[in-house]
């Protein structure tokens, strides 16, 4: 069982090693950022090429380009045009 406070002994023991403590709440914090709505993207007035209908600017979630903004159409997952 634990308090979410750190020991003395427990911060003793990091104090001149390269761990960083993390209480309870910093660690679930990334986990409730990740639950949370998505924004709402913004649109372009730019046309897809490919079906007619508007581009967004949409966030990379994974991959490589993570966190890389581009336009990709509004039909998602129907139409998977996207710019870079």
């Amino acid at each position: 069982m634990f308090s979410g406070i750190f020991s003395q002994q427990a911060i003793d023991f990091a104090f001149d090693k390269p761990v960083t403590l993390i209480d309870g709440n910093e660690l679930l914090s990334p986990v409730h950022y990740m639950q949370t709505e998505p924004k709402a993207a913004m649109t372009t007035q730019v046309v897809c090429p490919k079906c007619g209908n508007e581009l967004v600017e949409r966030q990379a979630k994974r991959g490589p380009h993570t966190g890389n903004i581009f336009l990709g159409c509004s039909n998602f997952p129907r139409c998977r045009y996207i710019e870079h």
